[in-house]
């Protein structure tokens, strides 16, 4: 998986971007992105795609933390208005990003926490990699949370 930042501001960002960086990589990866962070959190809306990995170290970067989920979603949104800007006409992504709207946004942005690397790792092993475990093991790691 992947989503190009090659500058911070998202505008100047997605202005940088090659045609197949923006139209193949950014809106097609980045619903992907989107869709597992809204995965993880239990929120589901029309049009989201379909658990991939929301433990990607990439998707997990961006929803570690407020600022970080905040920074993709700029980024996501000028991509989108770049792509239009560019060629003139919309693409499902446009239509599906309609769907996610505030109200998704809103919702996920309440559930991130700005909580440490130790707590998420603590939670993947215990959701994600459960059947890798051993009782003992369970029970050792659900100390710590």
């Amino acid at each position: 998986m992947q989503f190009y930042i090659i500058h911070n501001d998202p505008k100047i960002n997605a202005s940088l971007l090659p045609d197949y960086a923006l139209k193949k990589v950014n809106l097609r990866e980045g619903w992907q992105i989107l869709s597992d962070i809204g995965h993880k959190f239990n929120v589901t809306w029309e049009g989201q795609y379909a658990k991939y990995n929301p433990y990607h170290v990439l998707t997990k970067s961006f929803w570690m933390n407020k600022e970080a989920f905040d920074k993709f979603i700029f980024h996501y949104t000028y991509c989108l208005k770049e792509y239009r800007n560019r060629y003139d006409k919309e693409t499902i992504w446009h239509k599906l990003f309609k769907f996610f709207g505030k109200d998704n946004y809103c919702i996920l942005y309440d559930k991130i926490s700005n909580g440490d690397i130790i707590s998420q790792n603590l939670e993947y092993l215990l959701t994600e990699k459960r059947k890798f475990l051993t009782e003992d093991e369970m029970e050792r790691l659900k100390k710590f949370i």
